[in-house]
């Protein structure tokens, strides 16, 4: 792990404006082989993620932490302090974005089946970055203190990991599957709840399962005015509905869609063994 961990992190930290200037841990330094003012990978083969054709024998030149020239080999140019990186075998692909991520592993209890989250703050932001992912999102949190401290390690080189954006604590309803979630008992709650993580830091909110439109309403219109985007995993709320509050984006696909349960009644999750109506039907 070790190894792919190390060819993903040259990719990443070279890419950040600031790499030259932040002062890395001892234990993010092991993970560093590559720290110029210019860098250059050659003879790779080059995916640029625009759906254009794999190209080979292809060079990146990075200068000061940004890409300065991309081309073929035998007309890249570069420095003689430049520190040459031969990627033959090797592919060079853009770090990925990923955009529904979280900090946490489910950990029930089988026996009772009573639910719970567990943080794993080291083990998770390493394995994201040894996958390729470079930036992603967190998509709900059940320790928000962790994953804003995650975050603040990482930009300065404590923790080995991607560029964080953070989604807030879930906004739950009057009454939450998991112990870690807040319950929000009335629109004005999830408001405050909004404002309160908003001011924490946190740059987007999820919505979860036991969320009323009431409920849902007030928070979206509380993220909304703070400039913020809020999506969610719902149950409770159909897509249309929450579509029609003004939600910016919704989770998990069909999977999570209970417009077509049969005999849903407003602000009540489907019953128990509720059917679908098929696909076929899904405009009837």
């Amino acid at each position: 792990m070790k190894k792919i961990v190390t060819s993903v992190v040259i990719i990443c930290l070279l890419a950040a404006p600031a790499f030259s200037q932040t002062i890395f841990s001892d234990e993010t330094k092991k993970y560093i082989e590559y720290n110029s003012p210019v860098t250059v990978l050659k003879n790779g083969l080059l995916i640029d993620g625009k759906g254009n054709a794999a190209k080979p024998h292809q060079t990146v030149i990075i200068s000061n932490g940004k890409i300065d020239w991309v081309g073929d080999d035998e007309k890249a140019i570069s420095s003689k302090d430049a520190a040459i990186i031969d990627l033959n075998g090797k592919a060079i692909m853009p770090g990925l974005v990923m955009l529904h991520e979280h900090m946490y592993i489910s950990a029930p209890d089988i026996s009772t089946r009573y639910l719970h989250l567990k943080q794993l703050p080291f083990t998770f932001p390493r394995l994201y970055l040894a996958a390729g992912a470079t930036t992603i999102r967190t998509c709900g949190s059940v320790e928000p203190y962790s994953d804003l401290r995650i975050k603040k390690d990482i930009d300065l080189g404590v923790l080995l990991g991607p560029n964080m954006e953070l989604t807030a604590p879930y906004i739950e309803g009057k009454t939450s599957r998991f112990p870690q979630m807040n319950e929000n008992k009335t629109p004005a709650d999830a408001a405050v709840f909004v404002n309160y993580w908003a001011d924490q830091g946190f740059t987007s909110f999820k919505a979860y399962m036991g969320v009323d439109k009431p409920t849902l309403k007030a928070a979206i219109d509380a993220a909304h005015k703070k400039g913020l985007k809020i999506t969610g995993h719902l149950d409770i709320v159909t897509y249309k509905e929450a579509a029609s509050l003004g939600m910016d984006n919704l989770e998990h696909g069909f999977m999570a869609s209970t417009d077509y349960a049969v005999g849903k009644k407003e602000n009540e999750p489907p019953a128990a063994g509720t059917s679908y109506k098929a696909l076929s039907n899904l405009d009837n």
